[in-house]
C-alpha cells in the first residue's frame, strides 16, 4: 500500500498524466491507495504476484489486439 501512495506522489511530483496510465494492483487495498484519476485501475483476482502479472499480460495482449 505505501508503495501505491508513493507512486502516485511521484506522479504528481513529475506531473505525469494519470488519465494516461492503467494501475494493476496486486489486491483491493492497494488499488484504493494509489488514488483516483488513473485511466483505469485493475485488481488481481487473487492477491499475488503470479495473478498481477497474468492479469497485466492480459491487459497488454487486449491493447495490442487489431493493431496489426
Amino acid at each position: 500500500g505505501a508503495a501505491a501512495e508513493r507512486f502516485a506522489q511521484e506522479c504528481d511530483r513529475l506531473e505525469v498524466d494519470r488519465t494516461k496510465l492503467i494501475v494493476v494492483a496486486i489486491g483491493s487495498r492497494v488499488a484504493e491507495m494509489v488514488g483516483e484519476g488513473w485511466a483505469s485501475v485493475h485488481v488481481a483476482w487473487t492477491p499475488g504476484d503470479g495473478a498481477m502479472l497474468a492479469l497485466a499480460k492480459s491487459l497488454c495482449q487486449e491493447s495490442t489486439d487489431g493493431d496489426g
